[in-house]
């Protein structure tokens, strides 16, 4: 059975749900053990292009092999 939607919504801009970019970097920051910070984590989803559909599994995979 295929499920059938009338509708599929974007939050662009926080309007239903709030979401603070620069608090997720700096938990990501936190959790990594080499000592980064929000520059540093933002600076690699930038540079890999991640709003583009690439699965965001794959961020994470860099993050933890570059800053553990």
């Amino acid at each position: 059975m295929s499920a059938r939607f009338q509708a599929l919504v974007f939050d662009l801009g926080g309007v239903i749900v709030q979401h603070d970019n620069a608090m997720l970097f700096e938990r990501l920051a936190s959790r990594c053990s080499r000592s980064w910070g929000l520059e540093e984590v933002s600076a690699r989803l930038r540079q890999g292009g991640w709003g583009t559909g690439t699965p965001i599994r794959h961020f994470y995979d860099q993050l933890k092999a570059e800053g553990g």
